[in-house]
Parts: C-alpha cells; sequence; structure tokens
C-alpha cells in the first residue's frame, strides 16, 4: 500500500503528464497527425491524472 507522500507524488507526476499534453495539443497546429496523437495523450492521461488524484484523496480523506 503507498503512503500519503507516493500517493500525491504519483498524482503530481500524472498531472505533469496531463498539463504538458495540453501545451502539445494547444501547440499542435493545423498538422492533423499532430493533433491526432496529442489529443490521444491528452484523453490517456486524464484519466490516469483523475485515477491518481481520486486514490490520494481517498488516502487523505480516510487518514
Amino acid at each position: 500500500m503507498k503512503t500519503l507522500k507516493e500517493l500525491e507524488k504519483d498524482y503530481l507526476e500524472k498531472k505533469e503528464v496531463y498539463e504538458n499534453a495540453v501545451t502539445a495539443l494547444a501547440h499542435s497546429g493545423s498538422n492533423k497527425m499532430e493533433v491526432k496523437n496529442a489529443a490521444e495523450i491528452l484523453d490517456s492521461s486524464y484519466e490516469e491524472c483523475q485515477k491518481a488524484y481520486t486514490e490520494w484523496q481517498e488516502a487523505v480523506n480516510n487518514a
């Protein structure tokens, strides 16, 4: 079982990946392949970020 610090670190790392994906999508321009790739990364990183955040918050609430 992960500690609160480990869960928080995991969340913050996934949040950074998500934020980088948002930036990549914003800078992808009109190249359809770049937009598609950035959107896919954004979608999956959002889900991972939300999952990590939920796990961290549940641990905080149960502490």
